[in-house]
């Protein structure tokens, strides 16, 4: 869709004491996960690459929680760069 609603809720939470960290965690893989099952989902990983510092506290955010893997696989990723990740946020959760 091409809406950064993501980005706009991490902006809105910006304080003093936390900043957003656009751009640090990207997905090489941009298959669309949209419809698709809990299986397809884990042969076609996201493959995310970290481009940030180590020993910081990181909220994730993401739009959509359906399975779960997106945030596994970006903590997983994170925790193996030093980065400890507090909790996650999502803005909706779908059933599958």
């Amino acid at each position: 869709s091409g809406y950064a609603h993501v980005a706009l809720l991490t902006r809105a939470m910006k304080t003093k004491y936390s900043k957003p960290l656009h751009a640090s965690l990207m997905a090489r893989n941009r298959v669309n996960y949209s419809g698709k099952t809990l299986q397809y989902r884990l042969e076609n990983p996201r493959d995310f690459v970290y481009k940030g510092v180590s020993d910081i506290d990181v909220i994730l955010i993401d739009d959509i929680i359906t399975t779960g893997i997106t945030l596994q696989e970006a903590q997983k990723v994170l925790t193996e760069h030093g980065v400890n990740v507090l909790f996650a946020l999502t803005l909706a959760d779908v059933e599958e």
